[in-house]
């Protein structure tokens, strides 16, 4: 996927542990448990709220039980297809980098997607499942990544580098727009479809 670029190494990372989560239990997909397992092992700045509630050792638990109920996209031989809402979950998650001000998608980033998707990603119902409370949990990493960025954003600049110096430099190029996959809504669809679950539960 082209989104994959603005990923930090940590998300890579974070993405790569779901790969391997899936061949260890034998399965042929990637998909939003997957991911959330891969988020744990990677680590971030991820309240108590859901470290305290899920561990990585009931994460395994549940992937083994896993059972594949959806239709995968063809892969080339050897290669774990996602699934499409392990796609939609990193597709959201650059829409919410964006919400944040953000111009990367980090592991803070996946988490909070995951808590904000109601009633859609099976990561998703896990967390509900073992009690996290969602609102509280992504209060908690709205202020993480806040906090994340505003350290970045007062970071001083290196002696080799002149303020007038990063002045000159051209913008950074803009986040490509996110494509909507087959079958799958675009990004206005999905928000309307979020809005419609709030207003009916």
């Amino acid at each position: 996927m082209a989104v994959f670029g603005y990923f930090t190494k940590r998300a890579q990372q974070a993405i790569e542990l779901a790969r391997q989560a899936a061949v260890k239990a034998i399965q042929p997909f990637v998909g939003t448990v997957h991911l959330l397992q891969g988020l744990l092992l990677a680590g971030g700045n991820y309240p108590a709220e859901i470290t305290d509630k899920v561990s990585t050792d009931y994460m395994e638990d549940v992937i083994r039980h896993l059972e594949m109920d959806v239709t995968l996209p063809q892969t080339n031989r050897g290669q774990l297809a996602m699934t499409p809402n392990a796609r939609r979950l990193l597709e959201l998650s650059v829409l919410e980098s964006r919400r944040m001000g953000q111009s990367y998608v980090g592991t803070e980033i996946m988490m909070l997607t995951i808590v904000v998707t109601p009633r859609t990603f099976a990561a998703t119902s896990i967390l509900e499942r073992n009690g996290v409370e969602m609102q509280k949990a992504a209060e908690a990493l709205r202020a993480a990544i806040r906090e994340q960025r505003g350290i970045q954003l007062n970071r001083p600049l290196p002696q080799t580098e002149k303020p007038e110096q990063r002045e000159n430099q051209p913008p950074a190029p803009p986040m490509p727009p996110v494509p909507p996959q087959p079958g799958m809504p675009g990004p206005t669809q999905a928000n309307a479809q979020r809005n419609q679950q709030r207003r009916n539960p």
